[in-house]
């Protein structure tokens, strides 16, 4: 399965987050969504549905998802994910009797989705190394897409948020170097490629900083 507009070059995500908008808002989906109640449920005879407290993904959810997470940072690292790249995931880790004993989140840019045989398969890239993983052990989130993969949000702003990233670098340049406007010229007069030239050589100190008080 091709990505879904492979020619976009996505901006890394450590780029987009130094947009202060980009991440206060996934701060605060992260923060907020990671408080919300977890609750498994399992259908009963007469097609309705209890809720199921000695599941193991009960207890994985809501106590304890892996030996270095709490439930709350769990839910906060599959958040920036879903929000960031648009999918997020989570392999399921099995015991000897095949039943869920550990949820680890993955980084969404380490895993690549395919459909093999009529079936979801997840190829994770870690140290070189090449994992494969049926659908039946992993968690998939996944946002609006083409139903198998969600649209990546800092591939798809990656235009504006450079441009953010720019000017944002540009500005702490030019405030850094103390720079400020001594005054503004004008002309009555047409100027001419070689006039025009002279001028900005005369008066280019006007537009950079020179470190002064």
């Amino acid at each position: 399965m091709e990505p879904l507009f492979s020619d976009l070059k996505e901006i890394e995500e450590s780029k987009a987050l130094q947009i202060s908008t980009i991440f206060a808002c996934t701060e605060l989906l992260a923060n907020t969504m990671s408080t919300f109640p977890i609750f498994i449920y399992k259908g009963s005879k007469d097609k309705g549905r209890a809720p199921d407290r000695n599941s193991n993904i009960f207890t994985l959810l809501h106590d304890k998802p892996n030996d270095w997470m709490t439930p709350s940072e769990f839910v906060s690292a599959m958040v920036i994910n879903r929000m960031l790249r648009g999918n997020a995931y989570a392999l399921i880790q099995r015991g000897a009797d095949d039943e869920p004993v550990a949820l680890i989140p993955l980084p969404a840019e380490q895993v690549e989705m395919t459909v093999i045989g009529n079936r979801e398969t997840y190829i994770y890239y870690l140290d070189g190394q090449v994992n494969v993983y049926s659908g039946d052990n992993i968690i998939h989130w996944k946002g609006v897409g083409n139903g198998y993969k969600g649209l990546s949000k800092i591939r798809f702003m990656s235009a504006t948020a450079n441009e953010a990233v720019n000017a944002q670098s540009n500005a702490t340049k030019f405030f850094g170097e103390r720079s400020k406007p001594t005054g503004v010229l004008c002309t009555d007069q047409k100027l001419g490629d070689s006039q025009f030239k002279e001028v900005l050589k005369r008066f280019s100190g006007m537009a950079k900083g020179d470190g002064s008080g």
